[in-house]
């Protein structure tokens, strides 16, 4: 029995490994899963984190890494805040993501002023830019234009979703074209 049981197991084994195919995902870039949002105990102490880390960038290159990756977190950060209608966070965080990806760009043109060699890290810029506009796009599609915002206390705000998701496309084409 144990060895019938070992000739079958065997079998079975070696007809997953030669008849496997692999499978591969392939993309031009690919935006990181959403890490701490606002509200959290520990999302301030994230916050610090990386102004440390941006404050110990030391060079055009890991400057415009560490920019690029905190562009892309407050992407994704804001299209899931705008998931779960919190509208007011998500704008803000839309403001950081702007301000993050300039700065990047800002560091890619520092390089190229330095006379460090930058198209690979020029691609992937244009690899990010692309990504980060189809994700605005898809977000502005799923969301109305107008949000009137009202909190418990005070008076109530209108959002301007499209104009400020619109903004960041914008802002996207004119660092990358800077």
């Amino acid at each position: 029995m144990t060895c019938l049981f070992r000739i079958m197991l065997f079998t079975i084994v070696t007809f997953f490994f030669f008849f496997q195919q692999p499978s591969f995902a392939e993309s031009d870039y690919i935006l990181p899963y959403p890490s701490l949002m606002p509200g959290h105990r520990f999302y301030k102490i994230l916050e610090i984190i990386d102004w440390i880390r941006g404050a110990w960038s030391f060079g055009s290159f890991a400057q415009f890494t560490n920019r690029l990756s905190l562009a892309d977190r407050k992407l994704v950060e804001a299209k899931t805040l705008f998931e779960y209608k919190q509208y007011l966070l998500a704008t803000d965080a839309i403001s950081f993501y702007k301000r993050h990806l300039c700065k990047a760009a800002d560091a890619l043109k520092r390089a190229k002023r330095e006379g460090k060699n930058i198209t690979e890290k020029k691609k992937l810029f244009v690899a990010a830019t692309l990504t980060h506009k189809q994700v605005l796009e898809r977000t502005k599609e799923e969301h109305p234009p107008e949000v009137v915002w009202k909190p418990e206390r005070g008076e109530h705000k209108i959002i301007a979703i499209g104009q400020v998701i619109e903004r960041a496309i914008m802002k996207g084409k004119e660092c990358k074209e800077e």
